[in-house]
């Protein structure tokens, strides 16, 4: 699965991003994942991607940037994101992709 993670800044979903990719790594799930910021997230190459997630900050962005690169997408609940539990946001962004 590729998840673009995009937040306000892109700092928190850099540390989100790796804590993913790690408990992807040990659980034998493939994840990769790219971290971003709302200012640059449209330079990305999105072909490249199955779904984004945000930040709970940003969370009241989700349909502008659903309109924009039509990617499923949803914001990561307040508690996964600061507990970082890779295992529901996982789930989430499988969810999306079905």
């Amino acid at each position: 699965m590729r998840i673009l993670l995009i937040c306000n800044a892109g700092t928190s979903t850099s540390l989100l991003m790796k804590k993913l990719e790690k408990w992807g790594s040990s659980t034998h799930n493939e994840i990769v994942v790219k971290a971003t910021s709302f200012a640059t997230y449209f330079d990305e190459d999105l072909s490249q991607f199955d779904c984004f997630l945000l930040g709970p900050q940003i969370g009241f962005r989700l349909e502008e940037i659903k309109e924009g690169i039509k990617l499923p997408g949803a914001v990561i609940p307040a508690a996964d994101y600061a507990l970082s539990n890779c295992e529901a946001i996982y789930k989430l962004a499988k969810n999306l992709v079905k």
